[in-house]
C-alpha cells in the first residue's frame, strides 16, 4: 500500500515539475514574441532582459530536468514549488490591485472606481492575518507642489472636505501611503500590520515627461512578514 502511495506521489510530483517547466517555457516564448530576440522595446525595469529572458528560461531548464532526479528529492521539489507558488498567487493578487489603484492629480485622492480594489486588499489582509506589509508610495517628478489632501472627515474619493498644502513629492507619497493604511485601520486591520516608506520621485518608471507619465504616480506591497 505504500508503495502505491509513495507511485502516486511520484506521478503528482512529475505533473507538478512538468507543469511548471512548460508555464516557464510559455513565458519565455511570450517574452519573445513580444519584444523579439534581441530584446527590442521597452521593458518595464532596467533589468528588463535579465528578468524577461533569462530567469524564465533558467526555470524551464531546471524544473524539466528536475524530472531526472530521484523519487524522495522529486516529491520535495514539488511540496516546495506548489506552496511558493500559492504564496506568489496571493501576493499577486495584491500587486494587481496596487496597478489599478489610480490618485486623482497631485491628491492623495482615489478616483471611485479603486474603492473595490482597496477592499480587496482589506479582504486578502483579514483571511491572511499573518501577513505584515510596508507600502511603498511613488509619484511623478521631484518637484514642489501644491497637494489635495484628506481633510477631517477622512472623504478617500471626493474632494468635499479636502484641504490644501503645500508640499514635495515626498511629502505627497508620504501622504498617500498614510492614506492607504488610515483606509486599512478604519476597515479592521491594526497598524502595527503597516509601515509607509515615502519615495517621492526618486525612482520613476518612466521619464516625467514621457506620456506615460502616469505610471510613475503608484502604489507598491511589500510583503515583510506571511
Amino acid at each position: 500500500m505504500r508503495g502505491h502511495e509513495s507511485a502516486k506521489a511520484i506521478g503528482v510530483a512529475n505533473v507538478i515539475l512538468a507543469g511548471g517547466g512548460l508555464f516557464c517555457l510559455l513565458c519565455l516564448l511570450y517574452v519573445v514574441h513580444r519584444y523579439g530576440l534581441t530584446g527590442q522595446g521597452q521593458f518595464v525595469s532596467d533589468a528588463g532582459p535579465l528578468v524577461y529572458y533569462l530567469v524564465p528560461g533558467v526555470s524551464s531548464v531546471l524544473l524539466f530536468g528536475s524530472l531526472l532526479l530521484s523519487p524522495s528529492i522529486k516529491v520535495g521539489l514539488a511540496l516546495v514549488l506548489s506552496s511558493t507558488a500559492i504564496s506568489l498567487y496571493s501576493v499577486e493578487l495584491v500587486l494587481q490591485v496596487m496597478n489599478h489603484l489610480r490618485f486623482q492629480d497631485q491628491r492623495t485622492l482615489w478616483t471611485p472606481t479603486t474603492q473595490d480594489d482597496l477592499d480587496e486588499l482589506v479582504r486578502m489582509m483579514h483571511s491572511n492575518p499573518y501577513y505584515e506589509i510596508t507600502i511603498h508610495a511613488h509619484c511623478n517628478g521631484k518637484n514642489k507642489r501644491e497637494i489635495i489632501t484628506l481633510g477631517s472627515n477622512k472623504n478617500y474619493f471626493d474632494v468635499a472636505g479636502a484641504v490644501k498644502v503645500a508640499g514635495s513629492a515626498k511629502d505627497l507619497t508620504a501622504m498617500r501611503a498614510e492614506a492607504i493604511r488610515a483606509y486599512l485601520v478604519e476597515n479592521g486591520i491594526d497598524a502595527k500590520r503597516t509601515k509607509i516608506f515615502a519615495w517621492g520621485g526618486s525612482d520613476m518608471l518612466v521619464k516625467g515627461t514621457s506620456p506615460n507619465a502616469n505610471l510613475n504616480d503608484r502604489i507598491e506591497i511589500e510583503f515583510t512578514r506571511v
